[in-house]
């Protein structure tokens, strides 16, 4: 499962167009991957703040 680092996690929302499931939303300013991940990766690849982990 991919998790966010809430630490790590600037809230800049790099992710929102990149997600093929469109389950990743900004709440309080961090991003929540909600149920139905595709475990593709996107959110990895475009993350500047490295702050998405398996």
């Amino acid at each position: 499962m991919i998790r966010v680092d809430d630490d790590k996690c600037t809230g800049c929302g790099t992710f929102i167009d990149v997600c093929p499931a469109d389950i990743i939303r900004l709440v309080d300013q961090k991003a929540v991957i909600g149920e139905g991940c595709l475990y593709c990766g996107a959110c990895e690849d475009v993350c500047e703040a490295t702050s998405y982990y398996h």
